[in-house]
């Protein structure tokens, strides 16, 4: 029996890819790394933040016709602003972060 040194590395390189794809139960290398990769789980204040992000994104950036109305009010001096009330949506807002 004869040993050739010249076998094709195509050929070498494909025989141990089947190989590979055999001891990985039918899949190729990356795609079984790929289904083992780990799970990521965001904490419950990062998926706030998220929530907080998705509702800024959705938002119009100006509300015009809320600005305008207090324009007026500024100008007219009839702009009445509730301190307390003001004080405690902020306390509530910032407490929900």
């Amino acid at each position: 029996m004869k040993i050739e040194r010249n076998i094709e590395p195509e050929r070498v390189n494909s025989v141990q890819a089947a190989r590979d794809i055999q001891a990985v139960g039918g899949q190729t290398p990356l795609a079984a790394a790929a289904s083992s990769a780990p799970v990521v789980n965001l904490s419950g204040n990062a998926q706030n933040v998220q929530k907080l992000r998705d509702a800024v994104d959705q938002a119009p950036s100006v509300r015009s016709e809320k600005v305008e109305a207090l324009r007026k009010k500024v100008q007219s001096g009839t702009l009445d602003i509730d301190t307390q009330k003001l004080a405690d949506l902020l306390e509530g807002q910032l407490r929900d972060v």
